[in-house]
């Protein structure tokens, strides 16, 4: 087994990314390097981050002993937003989907009895 230490560059400290090779997907927070061990072999990897405006990037790599892979952040003039570091995750409650599914069926039953009621309504 070899192992590839991948390796943020270009990412501002402090934000996420994701590394995937071989099936196997990691994460890592810049500067910090990600380590994933694989076979002897010619494979694709896949790299990301979740910071705005950081496309998605694919290379090719041949592996035959341990490596240092950098991973190469660039920016996308393309993608203008506003960057932000991610310091807590934040996470939406089943309950809250639930009141927001059931004033939705609520809201789409009233409309359709408005509309049918206002068609009873015109034919009489």
């Amino acid at each position: 087994m070899n192992t590839l230490t991948f390796r943020p560059v270009g990412l501002p400290s402090g934000f996420n990314y994701i590394v995937s090779v071989a099936s196997v997907t990691k994460s890592g927070v810049s500067p910090n390097t990600v380590s994933i061990s694989i076979p002897s072999g010619s494979y694709t990897y896949s790299y990301s981050s979740i910071a705005c405006g950081y496309p998605n990037q694919v290379s090719k790599i041949t592996v035959s002993s341990n490596q240092t892979v950098p991973l190469t952040f660039v920016k996308s003039v393309t993608s203008p937003c506003n960057c932000q570091k991610i310091t807590q995750s934040t996470s939406v409650q089943p309950s809250s989907i639930q009141t927001y599914l059931n004033y939705s069926i609520a809201g789409v039953f009233l409309t359709a009895a408005g509309i049918i009621g206002y068609k009873f309504y015109k034919l009489k």
